[in-house]
């Protein structure tokens, strides 16, 4: 009988569909799939994908995920995106354990409030720290 069930667990692992891995998983991957979505001017998405999930409650708590989405498009996209042309493929400085993860910008330009872009890692995933 313990062979039985260890065939069908087999059978079950075996046949589970794998399932894609996610760009946030790695900074390496989250960078690029960022830089995609803003090229595209995917800025509502870019939000929902980047923000961690208790950052995108609090932002949308008194104004639509559209309107965030609309106000971010005109007045920080444009300069987070030159931000993240900047860090890809360049190695962050990891601190707090390994999650979070800062990147000193090469060129700061007056458009961006900071020298540097953080990302946290919450749970599995990468998110873009305010």
């Amino acid at each position: 009988m313990r062979s039985l069930w260890a065939g069908v667990a087999f059978v079950v692992i075996v046949a589970a569909p794998a399932r894609a891995a996610d760009p946030r998983e790695k900074l390496e991957t989250a960078i690029p799939e960022a830089i995609r979505l803003l090229e595209k001017k995917q800025h509502k998405e870019f939000l929902k994908t980047f923000l961690a999930p208790d950052d995108l409650k609090e932002a949308t708590r008194e104004v639509t995920l559209d309107k965030l989405a609309e106000s971010f498009g005109k007045r920080k996209a444009a300069a987070l995106l030159r931000a993240f042309r900047q860090i890809k493929g360049t190695k962050p400085v990891l601190e707090t354990g390994g999650k979070t993860a800062t990147y000193r910008l090469k060129d700061k330009t007056d458009d961006l409030a900071k020298d540097s872009v953080t990302f946290v890692k919450v749970g599995d995933y990468w998110y873009l720290q305010n």
